[in-house]
C-alpha cells in the first residue's frame, strides 16, 4: 500500500436524485397556493424550503473536499478470476460516499464509504499492470437531493493482473544441443544412417521408454532404450497465438506451458506470435510477460443510459424509521388540512389511521414479495375508488368555482396522500410522499390565520424535515475520537446560519397583494337572519335602537361590545378594551376596517341615516359609489387592496371594509348604504369569514395638499351628497369656533388645517379612558377642549370633526377597528376589543373621503409602503425578546444545562458501551490513532502504514512504532493470536513511549 500524492478532479454536480421531481412539483403548487390565496405563511415555507434545499445541497459539495486524500490495499499479483479483498481508506467524511473503483476499463466494486473505511471482494476480468486506481466519489447533501462527485485517481504499488493457467497448454517448439556422450553413445550415434542397431536421437513428442524393435528381431529377446534427459540440454520456446479470439484464455495455455517447461527444469522462451523470444528466468518474469503482452481487446463502451437511470442514486432502500417519520408528517398535513376545513372528527381520525396504517404496511420487508404489492395496490385501489366515488357525490350540487378550492379538491388530495402511502416503499416513492405531504401542508396553511398555525407548521417542518434527511440515507458513523460538543455546535451554528439566511431572503419579498378572484374565501359557520332585512342588528339578530336610551348612559356598552355599532353613539359610551382577539384580517397594508358612519351630531350623541340603501345578494356583490365617493380620484393612482376577514366572535351585522370597498364576496344579501356603511341580511357569527376588495386612492400628503382649500372648491353638484356633512349643532360654542378659525388662518390648505387641529388636540389634550363625563346639558366637544381636556377617541374625533364642519370642511365621525397588530408568519393583522376606533373621514374634491385620527398612527394610502415578510418576523422577534427576554433567556439557560446534562450521562453511557466492544486493544489502537492525529500524521491507514508514516514523521521512534504497530496487527488480523497480559502491557509501554 502507498499513500498519495493522488490526483483529484473538481467537485461538479452530477444529477438529482429520483423523486425530486415531485418535490419540484411540490414547489410549484406551493407556489400556485400563494398565488391563489396570497398567504405569508406559504412564502415562508417556500422560502425556508429553498434555503435549506441550497444548503443542504452545498454540503454534499462540503462532504467531497475530504476524499482527496486516499489509500488502497491491493495485492503484488492477483490472478483473473480470482476473488480478492480491497481496502479502501480515506479521511472520514462528514457524511455516505458511495465510491466506485474504476481499473483497467472495468468497475471493480462500489459501495458506501462510512466511517472513513470500504472493505470490498473484486474480481478482476482483465490481464494487465495495475500502478493506480480511479475513485469515483459521489454524495448528496444531507437532504439527498444533488449529487456530486469527484474523481480521484490513487497511485499504488504495482499489481500484477495474470491469467489463470488453461489446460491443456499450448504445444512448444523444442531445440536441442549436443553436448558430451559417452563413447558408446557417440558411436551409436555415428552408425544411426544404415545400421540396423544403430540409435537415433530423442526427438520432442517421443516417449522417453521405447522398444528397439531392430535389435529385439536380430537378438531374439526385448531391446528396451530409456532416453536421458541430461543427455542433451534443451529448450522450450512458447508462442502465443495473436489472432486468439479470447486473448486472456491464449495467455493462460500460453502460461500453462511455461510452468510446465520450468517444472521441467527446461530453458523456456516465449514470444507473441514470430517476435524475438523472451526468456522466463523466473517466476515473475513470467508473471509480468503473461499479464502485459498480448493485452486483452478493450471492453465495449458501456451502453447510454437514459437520463433517469443515469441520474439515480446508487442505494433506493427506504428504511423503517424514514417510513414512520413520512407517515408522521403526513398525518400533521392531512389533520393540518380537514381542520382548517373545519372538516368533522371522523375525517381527522380516519387520515390519522389511514396514514398510520399504509406505515405499518409497507416499513417492512414484506411489501417487496409480488404478491404483497399486488395486495397493496388492490387495497389502494379500492379505497381510491371508494373515496373518489364519495367526492364526486358531495360534489354534485357545487355550482360556484370557488366553492372547488374548499370541497372536492382538498378532499381529493387527502385521498391522493393516503393512497400514495401504499407505494411508499423506497427513496423515490418516500419523496413523493413528502412533496405530496408538503402541497397539503401549504394548502391547510392557506386556509388558517391563528396563532396555532405557528405550532402546527413546526411539528410538521421537524418531521418533514427528518423524514428528508433519513430518506437521503442513514447518518454518518462519529469519526474514531470525534466530539460530540463540536458536531452538536457545527448543528447549531447550520441552523443559526439558515435561519439567518431564511430572514434575510424574506427581507427581500414583499406581502403578497392577497388572493386571486378563484381564492377569495367566503363562509358562514351558521347563519342567524336579521329580523328586519335592511337595519342595524345586533349579535342576537334584534334591530338596534335608533336613539340612544334616556338617563344617565353607563360607561360600557353598545353591539358586540363597542357602542359605536349602534345606530347612534353617545360620545359618552366607552366599549370594553378587553384583550380578547375578535377577527383578524388578511391584508397585504395597514387601514382603517370601518364599520360605521355618522352623519348628525347633537352636542353629544351622533345619529346615522336612516336610509338601508340598495341590496345586492352574494356571493359576489358589486358596491357602488357612496355619496362623496369619487368613481375616477384626480392626481393619485388607485390601486386593488383586498381584505379577508376572519371573525373570531360574534359581530353585529356590520361589514367592514377599507374605503373605497367596490365587491364583498359574502354568503348573504349586503345592502349598501349612501353613506358607505355596508350591512348583511344575516348576523356575522364567530367563524364567518369574507372578502372585500377595495379601490384604494394612493394619497399622499402632496396629493392632499394641492387640493387646497376644500370649503372654496365644493360645487352645488357636491350639495346635495355631503351637505349633511357640513352641519354644525347648535350646542356648538363660540370659543370652538374660533379656535378652529385660529387654526385654520395660519393652514394654506384644508390639509394644512387637518394636521394643525391633530397637533393641537395631541399638544392640549389627553387620552384618558377614564375621563369624567360632561355636564348636563353640556356641549361634549366644548367640554372637552377646553374643561376637561380629557377624553377617549370619540370625543376627541368628535371635536375634530366639528371644528372642520366650521370652517365648510365636509367631515363625519367613522367608527370601526385600527389595523391591529401584524403576525410575521401567517401575515394576517390580530384585531382585538381594545382595538375599536371612532376617528375622522374628510372629504376632498379630488380623491373623495379620507381618514384622520389624532391618536392612532394608520399611514396614508400612498405612503404606507409594504413591508417585507422578513422585515414583520424581524420585527415580532424583537418585540418577543423585549417583552419576554428574560424569560426566553431563564428557558435558554436551562435548556443549555439540561442538554449539557444529557449529553455527559450520554457520553459515559457510549463509553462504557464502546469499552465493551473495543476491548483493550481497540481501545489502545484507539490512543495510538488520536496521538498520531494531533502529531500531525495521516491516520486514514492500515496499522502497519500507520507505523511506517510514525516513524517517517519522527525517525528516531522508528524500532517502536514498528514493533507496535506489528503487535497491533497481529491482533486484529493473525487467527493464532491468543490474547497475553503480557503482551499487552508491552504494547501499552511502547505507546508510553512514543507519547513521551
Amino acid at each position: 500500500m502507498t499513500t498519495p500524492p493522488a490526483s483529484s478532479g473538481t467537485r461538479r454536480p452530477v444529477g438529482l436524485s429520483r423523486g425530486v421531481a415531485h418535490l419540484v412539483f411540490a414547489v410549484g403548487a406551493v407556489y400556485g397556493l400563494i398565488r391563489l390565496t396570497g398567504a405569508v405563511a406559504l412564502v415562508v415555507m417556500l422560502v425556508v424550503g429553498g434555503v435549506l434545499a441550497v444548503g443542504s445541497s452545498l454540503t454534499g459539495w462540503w462532504r467531497l473536499r475530504s476524499v482527496r486524500r486516499l489509500s488502497v490495499d491491493l495485492p503484488r499479483v492477483v490472478t483473473v478470476g480470482d476473488v480478492v479483498t480491497i481496502r479502501l481508506l480515506a479521511p472520514r467524511p462528514d457524511g455516505p460516499v458511495h465510491v466506485r473503483l474504476l481499473a483497467l476499463d472495468d468497475e471493480l466494486a462500489t459501495g458506501w464509504l462510512r466511517g472513513g473505511e470500504l472493505e470490498c471482494t473484486v474480481t478482476f476480468t482483465r490481464r494487465g499492470v495495475l500502478d493506480e486506481l480511479s475513485v469515483v466519489c459521489t454524495t448528496a447533501g444531507s437532504a439527498g437531493l444533488l449529487w456530486w462527485r469527484r474523481t480521484v485517481t490513487v497511485p499504488i504499488d504495482e499489481t500484477l493482473i495474470v491469467p489463470r493457467p488453461v489446460t491443456p497448454g499450448t504445444r512448444p517448439t523444442t531445440e536441442a544441443e549436443p553436448t558430451t556422450q559417452p563413447d558408446d553413445a557417440v558411436v551409436a550415434a555415428r552408425s544411426l544412417d544404415g545400421d540396423i542397431d544403430g540409435i537415433r536421437p530423442w526427438r520432442d513428442g517421443d516417449p522417453h521408454h521405447a522398444v528397439h524393435w531392430p535389435t529385439s528381431f536380430r537378438t531374439g529377446a526385448l531391446s528396451v532404450f530409456e532416453h536421458r534427459p541430461g543427455a542433451a540440454v534443451r529448450r522450450w520456446i512458447v508462442r502465443a497465438d495473436p489472432l486468439a479470439p479470447d486473448r486472456s484464455v491464449e495467455m493462460g495455455r500460453v502460461r500453462a506451458t511455461i510452468d510446465e517447461g520450468r517444472r521441467r527444469n527446461l530453458e523456456v522462451l516465449a514470444a507473441v506470435g514470430q517476435e524475438r523470444p523472451t526468456p522466463m528466468a523466473d517466476h515473475a518474469t513470467v508473471e509480468r510477460w503473461t499479464a502485459v503482452n498480448l493485452p486483452d481487446h478493450p471492453g465495449l463502451p458501456a451502453a447510454r443510459l437514459p437520463w433517469r437511470q443515469r441520474l439515480g442514486e446508487p442505494d433506493t432502500h427506504l428504511s423503517r424509521s424514514a417510513r414512520w417519520c413520512i407517515a408522521a408528517a403526513s398525518a400533521i398535513a392531512l389533520i393540518l388540512l380537514a381542520d382548517g376545513l373545519n372538516r368533522p372528527a371522523s375525517v381527522r381520525a380516519g387520515v390519522l389511521v389511514g396514514s398510520l396504517l399504509t406505515a405499518a404496511l409497507t416499513a417492512t420487508r414484506k411489501p417487496h414479495r409480488p404478491l404483497v404489492r399486488t395486495l397493496l395496490r388492490v387495497v389502494a385501489g379500492m379505497i381510491g375508488v371508494a373515496g373518489i366515488a364519495l367526492v364526486v357525490i358531495d360534489a354534485g350540487g357545487i355550482t360556484d368555482l370557488r366553492v372547488v378550492f374548499t370541497g372536492p379538491l382538498p378532499d381529493l388530495l387527502m385521498l391522493l396522500v393516503v393512497v400514495q402511502g401504499f407505494e411508499c416503499t423506497d427513496r423515490r416513492a418516500g419523496r413523493a410522499a413528502l412533496g405530496f405531504s408538503a402541497v397539503v401542508a401549504a394548502y391547510g396553511a392557506a386556509q388558517r390565520v391563528d396563532p396555532v398555525l405557528l405550532v402546527w407548521l413546526a411539528g410538521w417542518g421537524v418531521a418533514w424535515l427528518v423524514s428528508m434527511v433519513l430518506v437521503a440515507g442513514p447518518a454518518p458513523r462519529p469519526s474514531r475520537g470525534s466530539s460530540i460538543a463540536r458536531r452538536t455546535a457545527v448543528t447549531l451554528v447550520s441552523l443559526v446560519v439558515a435561519a439567518t439566511a431564511t430572514v434575510l431572503v424574506l427581507g427581500t419579498v414583499t406581502v403578497p397583494d392577497g388572493p386571486t378572484s378563484l381564492g377569495r374565501p367566503s363562509s358562514f359557520d351558521s347563519f342567524r337572519p336579521v329580523a328586519q332585512p335592511g337595519s342595524l342588528a345586533s349579535s342576537n339578530g334584534d334591530v338596534a335602537p335608533s336613539a340612544p336610551s334616556s338617563g344617565s348612559p353607563p360607561r360600557t356598552g353598545g353591539l358586540g361590545g363597542y357602542p359605536g355599532f349602534g345606530q347612534s353613539l353617545d360620545t359618552s359610551v366607552r366599549g370594553e378594551m378587553s384583550t380578547a382577539v375578535v377577527m383578524r384580517v388578511r391584508a397585504p397594508e395597514p387601514d382603517f376596517w370601518r364599520g360605521q358612519t355618522f352623519a348628525s351630531f347633537d352636542g353629544r350623541s351622533w345619529y346615522a341615516d336612516t336610509g338601508t340603501g340598495a341590496a345586492a345578494f352574494g356571493p359576489d356583490v358589486s358596491v357602488a359609489p357612496a355619496d362623496g365617493d369619487m368613481l375616477r380620484p384626480v392626481g393619485v393612482d388607485v390601486r386593488e387592496f383586498i381584505q379577508t376577514y376572519y371573525l373570531e366572535v360574534d359581530h353585529p351585522n356590520v361589514v367592514y371594509a377599507a374605503y373605497r370597498p367596490t365587491r364583498v364576496l359574502i354568503e348573504a344579501g349586503v345592502w349598501a348604504r349612501p353613506d358607505g356603511a355596508l350591512r348583511t341580511s344575516v348576523v356575522m357569527t364567530k367563524g364567518a369569514v369574507y372578502t372585500v376588495v377595495s379601490e384604494r386612492p394612493l394619497v399622499t400628503d402632496e396629493a392632499l395638499r394641492a387640493q387646497g382649500d376644500v370649503a372654496q372648491a365644493i360645487t352645488s353638484q357636491w350639495r346635495p351628497e355631503i351637505g349633511r356633512y357640513l352641519e354644525v349643532p347648535s350646542s356648538t360654542t363660540a370659543r370652538t369656533k374660533e379656535l378652529a378659525a385660529q387654526l385654520a388662518s395660519s393652514s394654506p390648505t384644508t390639509y394644512d388645517t387637518v394636521r394643525a387641529m391633530e397637533a393641537w388636540i395631541g399638544q392640549n389634550t389627553q387620552y384618558d379612558l377614564d375621563a369624567p363625563l360632561p355636564a348636563d346639558g353640556a356641549d361634549a366637544v366644548d367640554d372637552f377642549l377646553f374643561t376637561l381636556q380629557r377624553g377617549f377617541c370619540e370625543q376627541i374625533a368628535s371635536a375634530l370633526t366639528i371644528m372642520l364642519r366650521t370652517q365648510g370642511v365636509p367631515a363625519r365621525l367613522a367608527t370601526g377597528y385600527v389595523p391591529g397588530e401584524r403576525d410575521g408568519l401567517t401575515g394576517v393583522w390580530t384585531v382585538r376589543a381594545r382595538d375599536a376606533h371612532a376617528w375622522v373621514e374628510v372629504w376632498f374634491p379630488g380623491t373623495g373621503w379620507q381618514a384622520f385620527d389624532p391618536t392612532a398612527e394608520v399611514p396614508l394610502a400612498g405612503e404606507a409602503g409594504r413591508t417585507s415578510i422578513g422585515g414583520d418576523i424581524a420585527r415580532n422577534l424583537q418585540e418577543f425578546g423585549s417583552l419576554h427576554g428574560r424569560t426566553a433567556l431563564a428557558v435558554l439557560v436551562v435548556g443549555l444545562v439540561g442538554a449539557c446534562s444529557v449529553w455527559l450521562i450520554a457520553r459515559v453511557v457510549r463509553s462504557m458501551i464502546r469499552r465493551r466492544r473495543r476491548g483493550r486493544w481497540g481501545l489502545l489502537l484507539d490512543r495510538w490513532s488520536a496521538l498520531a492525529a494531533r502529531s500531525g500524521v495521516d491516520t486514514a491507514c492500515a496499522t502497519p502504514e500507520l507505523g511506517r508514516r510514525w516513524a517517517a514523521a519522527r525517525p528516531a521512534d522508528e524500532t517502536l512504532a514498528d514493533e507496535l504497530a506489528a503487535l497491533l496487527d497481529r491482533v486484529a488480523f493473525d487467527p493464532a493470536w491468543t490474547d497475553d497480559d503480557e503482551a499487552f502491557m508491552r504494547a501499552a509501554a511502547l505507546l508510553d513511549r512514543l507519547s513521551a
